[in-house]
């Protein structure tokens, strides 16, 4: 006996999201083409339409990201006219957030987009020579911290100008020929941190199992109508790119993070209505929940939270055991080794910002040789004071 209600449920988790229904290929009373790409839909239609299929599908517990995903595919369709494309990347702690799903969404509806499975240095750059897409790269973790060919080749596509040299040819007919790699790029991970260069370079996702029931994806059920919406967006972007300019970007935004933030900034402003007071309320959030990737500054700040208020020193080893406890700080898995942070790793961090460990002059008992006498060794808060003052000035040091 068939059970009626596993049934509608298996049902109801395929269908189209009920709020694109407008945009199925039948839908011609609609006014939406379906013989020519794009039809005369409005871009905001178009960008309001994907917004609600991707709600129905994928769980952001951050609701502004749902606009920041729509505007990043379609700013794919116009990055050449940026100086920057800043990479999407798509993050889950544990499988079965929709990652994966996200990307086959995202793929559908960018310019040229196309999945890659299993990327070396050589195939990418030759193929964005030729192709110039928009590459989504899934389950990053497996290969990423095996490969810094691949990782410098996604931070030099990060700008224009961005290009890859090799030797081409044979005999006396070699030469030196430059594979331009600038394009947009997405990709999912679930490492708990990205090497600190792509970062920055990086506009992060968040995705978390759904506490309700999503539709369930389909790609025969469902490219039909991505497909629609891919077109809408190609037709404004064939439009608007000859008269799209740079729009300001909000003074808090600093170097790359508003290089990245620019051409989604831009491209809002295109589009009109409230998209671009969307973005810039994202932008200026994110903004402040990532001031800074560069490993540094953030090894600077996390010292700055853990050191203790009234105290003078910290010996190494008590300042590295407060740091790795943190489940969500990087020090207890560091890039590439996987190790936690040493004293000379600490040390080494450190030194650019003219802090160095020092011996304190008060002799103490090693528990581990009782007979035995040792000095202190560790970091005086003294040094930490003007370094915290310049490059965390929104928390500076009492």
């Amino acid at each position: 006996m068939i059970n009626s209600t596993k049934t509608a449920s298996r049902q109801s988790q395929s269908r189209v999201p009920s709020n694109i229904v407008a945009l199925k290929p039948k839908a011609k009373k609609k006014g939406i083409s379906t013989t020519r790409p794009g039809g005369d839909v409005p871009i905001a239609v178009v960008l309001e339409q994907l917004e609600r299929f991707i709600r129905e599908i994928i769980w952001l517990p951050n609701d502004a990201d749902y606009a920041v995903v729509v505007m990043w595919a379609l700013t794919t369709h116009v990055f050449d006219r940026f100086n920057h494309t800043p990479r999407l990347s798509a993050w889950s702690p544990v499988p079965g957030c929709g990652k994966t799903t996200l990307l086959q969404i995202l793929e559908k509806v960018a310019q040229r987009g196309f999945m890659w499975v299993i990327p070396t240095e050589a195939t990418i750059f030759r193929y964005i020579e030729q192709e110039r897409p928009t590459l989504f790269l899934d389950e990053m973790d497996k290969y990423l911290y095996n490969s810094q060919a691949v990782l410098a080749l996604l931070n030099a596509g990060h700008m224009r100008g961005g290009a890859v040299p090799r030797v081409v040819g044979e005999g006396e007919d070699m030469k030196v020929k430059l594979f331009k790699v600038f394009a947009p790029m997405a990709f999912g991970i679930k490492a708990k941190h990205l090497p600190s260069d792509l970062a920055e370079r990086s506009i992060r996702i968040v995705l978390r199992k759904a506490p309700k029931q999503m539709v369930k994806y389909d790609a025969h059920e469902h490219e039909p109508v991505l497909q629609l919406l891919r077109n809408g967006m190609a037709a404004w972007a064939s439009k608007a790119l000859p008269h799209l300019k740079a729009a300001p970007v909000p003074s808090a935004l600093l170097n790359r993070s508003g290089d990245n933030w620019r051409p989604l900034l831009s491209v809002a402003r295109a589009v009109g209505g409230d998209w671009y007071q969307r973005i810039e309320a994202a932008a200026l959030a994110y903004d402040k929940a990532h001031v800074s990737t560069d490993r540094g500054l953030v090894l600077l700040r996390n010292i700055k939270e853990v050191w203790p208020d009234g105290m003078d020193f910290m010996t190494s080893d008590k300042l590295i055991s407060a740091l790795t406890e943190r489940e969500d700080w990087p020090w207890s898995e560091m890039h590439p080794t996987g190790k936690p942070l040493s004293k000379k790793g600490l040390a080494s961090m450190l030194e650019p910002f003219e802090i160095a460990p020092k011996q304190k002059n008060e002799k103490v008992k090693l528990q581990e040789v009782p007979e035995h006498w040792g000095k202190l060794r560790g970091y005086w808060r003294k040094p930490f004071e003007p370094v915290w003052a310049t490059y965390t000035p929104e928390e500076s040091a009492p």
